[in-house]
């Protein structure tokens, strides 16, 4: 099961901007391909944000995964687990809003966002389980079946986009027959993809920005294809 929400605004808004952003990147050469991101370029961004406040806590994520937290609540020895963990600002709001029997497997490519989390202030070792993988090379490190919620938060649009289905094929196998996913992401004219520059432009709505990393935008058909491809029914 896959929870997904697509009415954060008014998507009509956006399109006059959206097929103008687009227009200009018909025009102007991108690159033939989707490549992965720059080797490190994760671990880097970590490394120069070492306060882990660049991103700020997701606060509103148990509002918005309200159906993902009543499973929690109402689930025996529950388990949940975040792909692209980064420093914790969507774990630790999600876990404070849950009971204390809830425990936690955090990944994340870059050592540098793991270490973060281990060092702040809310990390429980008894808790939380933190782990560097390359999810889009690796095996996810949890067993198969086990994870009553999984959470990919702004983690998807970091991967090359050829990696998207065995991600979540991936995904789908740590999940528990009644298990959720529970999916937020860029979405197609985010203001932030109409703030890159054409030469940032790598291939269909993915964009490298200056730092190594990848953004890719997600237009919500094509998103229900990729995410039931793999199995997850989405609600």
């Amino acid at each position: 099961m896959a929870v997904y929400y697509d009415s954060d605004f008014d998507f009509s808004e956006l399109h006059d901007a959206g097929m103008a952003f687009l227009s200009t990147l018909q025009s102007s050469p991108s690159s033939p391909s989707s490549p992965p991101p720059l080797p490190n370029a994760w671990h880097l961004f970590h490394e120069s944000h070492s306060t882990a406040q660049f991103f700020k806590p997701k606060r509103y994520l148990p509002q918005s995964f309200s159906l993902a937290m009543d499973h929690l609540r109402s689930t025996s020895s529950p388990s949940i687990l975040e792909v692209g963990s980064g420093a914790g600002a969507a774990l630790f709001p999600l876990l404070s809003s849950l009971p204390s029997s809830v425990t936690a497997t955090a990944i994340d490519i870059a050592p540098s966002a793991i270490d973060l989390l281990k060092s702040h202030s809310q990390f429980d070792q008894c808790r939380i389980c933190a782990k560097v993988c390359d999810v889009s090379t690796e095996p996810i490190p949890v067993p198969p079946s086990s994870v009553d919620v999984a959470f990919l938060v702004f983690t998807l649009s970091a991967i090359a986009p050829p990696s998207f289905p065995s991600v979540l094929l991936k995904l789908r196998q740590t999940l528990k027959p009644d298990g959720m996913c529970c999916f937020r992401d860029y979405g197609l004219f985010d203001l932030t993809m109409l703030r890159f520059k054409p030469s940032q432009h790598m291939c269909g709505y993915t964009f490298r920005r200056g730092d190594g990393t990848l953004s890719t935008f997600f237009e919500l058909d094509a998103t229900k294809v990729l995410f039931e491809e793999a199995g997850l029914d989405l609600l």
